[in-house]
């Protein structure tokens, strides 16, 4: 034999017995729906693990403090386990293929916020000795998994190893936060791993060409979504917790002409109550078909009236989701009100899986405040400074408004006298900067609105960004608003003096408070006729000028520069 040929054939040879394969690295998470620091940090990490798909996967573990998170419910022991292994101790936490990541950005150590495109990529390009395959079947019924993991050697590789498949669901999306975090949306979040957390064992000591196949299988339990069930396998050291290899396998479309009902939405907006029985619905579906979804119907109904017909066209592929804004309906509003949304005809076509095209919502009739006034009681968490909030009108405009306080008014009760100047409807509308709410993971604030008589309104604290209610002012036999015509306040804005006509033949208390309720002039008393009110020791900024009689309440805002 050609002594040239004979070398490259031995070298060739050599290259396919002590192959080296392309690694998919592997992060994992501790997190949690109520951890106020795991909203600050998963938006950016969930940012970076998205543009790197193709060299990057991961593993959402959600665990149990510091606060509720229904997602660890539903598989305690397998977080349990994989906290132990790690010895997690607090929450977020994230290791890069079973090594806590460095801090070299400030944070702390295992920071998902110190995770960078640099790390993921330095990860990528180490090459691995082992190759995965990794494939998986759902039911048609959508409510069992088959999954085929198998795994080839490509150099000698010893260890305490072993080999673990995770089932996740990529999207996991909420209407409304399942924590007090603020956190809607949660990727690739750990169902079942299989067998067990603690993997299958491997053989310690591997050659190059070496090959195994696992199988396993699994009923769900606890799925929000089926069509986003997709795999996770990889395999450990335990012995340095260094993970050699990962894979992924994605969702995919079990039909061809199927469409989900994610969810539906009774007021069109992230408010619970209702203003009146006018109201335009929102429906969020989502093309689980492998066809692109191109047409749909959707009929709608509420508290059991004829349904609406409704058709939609657009191009939505494989996976995506769309929230569609449906037409006015009217209907008689009752205390509790029931919107039902149904969808058929994908593409003018039968639906193939029709199981999952139906969605139910509920919203309440704003509660009624029988007089102009109603009482804010709010009670600050740990970071006052964080809290803002404001009444508005029908029309969009400022009638009240408060914070943020300072650091001094930490875990501080503010209660404040809101007098508005006409009947109808207000949004009450309260922000928290951070996005983890006023309870309950860094102190227990809350809100309480009631009328005049003590009786509740709305009451809230466990939000995220924003939490939004409706205030019904009615009309109240014998106690008429001053017409606002009559009662004029002038110049407004104003610096140093302000000029009042009051209406009648009235005596009238008055009344001035800055946006949070706290009074800046006291009551004092005037007839009818006209006045000159000094502001001339009033910082620049907004107040509200209260104006009451006997039987007759009315309010002005008032700005000073």
């Amino acid at each position: 034999m050609n002594r040239i040929l004979f070398l490259t054939l031995i070298m060739s040879l050599s290259a396919a017995m002590y192959a080296q394969f392309d690694r998919m690295v592997l992060l994992e998470e501790f997190t949690q729906a109520s951890c106020g620091p795991c909203a600050s940090q998963n938006p950016d990490f969930n940012a970076l693990l998205q543009e790197n798909t193709d060299i990057a996967t991961s593993i959402k573990y959600q665990v149990w403090w510091p606060g509720y998170d229904p997602m660890y419910e539903h598989n305690t022991s397998d977080v349990d386990t994989r906290v132990d292994y790690y010895g997690i101790t607090g929450v977020p936490h994230a290791l890069m293929d079973g090594v806590n990541i460095a801090n070299d950005c400030g944070y702390y150590v295992g920071a998902p916020a110190c995770v960078s495109q640099t790390d993921i990529d330095l990860a990528s390009a180490s090459s691995s000795p082992f190759l995965i395959e990794l494939s998986h079947v759902v039911s048609d019924n959508y409510d069992h998994i088959d999954v085929t993991m198998h795994i080839t050697a490509g150099a000698d590789v010893s260890g305490a190893l072993s080999a673990h498949i995770v089932v996740v669901e990529e999207e996991v999306i909420f209407d409304n936060p399942p924590g007090s975090n603020g956190e809607k949306e949660f990727y690739n979040v750990m169902k079942k791993m299989l067998p067990s957390a603690n993997g299958t064992t491997l053989s310690d000591t591997w050659a190059p060409g070496d090959e195994i196949t696992l199988t396993e299988s699994w009923n769900f339990a606890n799925v929000y979504d089926p069509s986003e069930i997709a795999v996770v396998a990889f395999i450990q050291d335990n012995a340095t917790g260094m993970v050699y290899q990962a894979a992924y396998s994605a969702p995919y479309p079990v039909y061809l002409n199927d469409v989900l009902n994610v969810s539906s939405n009774l007021t069109g907006s992230n408010n619970r109550y209702l203003c009146d029985g006018n109201t335009s619905p929102l429906v969020t579906v989502k093309n689980t078909g492998e066809e692109v979804l191109n047409s749909l119907t959707i009929s709608y109904s509420v508290n059991g009236e004829d349904q609406e017909p409704y058709s939609w066209s657009g191009s939505l592929p494989f996976g995506e989701r769309e929230t569609i804004s449906l037409p006015m309906i009217s209907f008689l509003l009752n205390d509790e009100n029931e919107l039902a949304v149904t969808l058929s005809e994908p593409n003018g076509t039968a639906d193939d899986f029709d199981n999952n095209n139906e969605s139910t919502a509920i919203a309440l009739a704003a509660p009624e405040s029988p007089t102009n006034t109603i009482h804010l009681k709010l009670r600050t968490d740990n970071y006052a400074s964080e809290t803002t909030w404001q009444v508005i009108n029908e029309d969009g405009d400022v009638m009240a408004e408060g914070g943020p306080y300072n650091g001094q008014n930490n875990q501080v009760v503010f209660d404040n006298d809101i007098a508005l100047p006409a009947s109808g409807c207000y949004d009450f509308i309260i922000y928290d900067e951070y996005g983890d709410g006023i309870c309950c993971t860094y102190g227990s604030g809350y809100y309480e609105i009631t009328d005049t008589d003590g009786a509740m309104l709305v009451e809230g604290g466990a939000f995220g960004s924003e939490d939004l209610a409706i205030v019904k002012v009615t009309d109240v036999v014998g106690t008429d608003e001053i017409p606002a015509l009559e009662w004029l306040m002038y110049p407004n804005p104003a610096t140093d003096l302000v000029q009042l006509q009051l209406p009648g033949n009235s005596h009238y208390l008055l009344e001035i408070t800055d946006m949070t309720g706290r009074p800046v002039l006291t009551e004092r008393s005037y007839s009818s006729g006209n006045h000159t009110l000094h502001t001339e020791n009033l910082a620049p900024g907004m107040y509200q000028v209260i104006l009451r009689s006997d039987l007759q309440i009315s309010s002005q805002l008032l700005t000073i520069q």
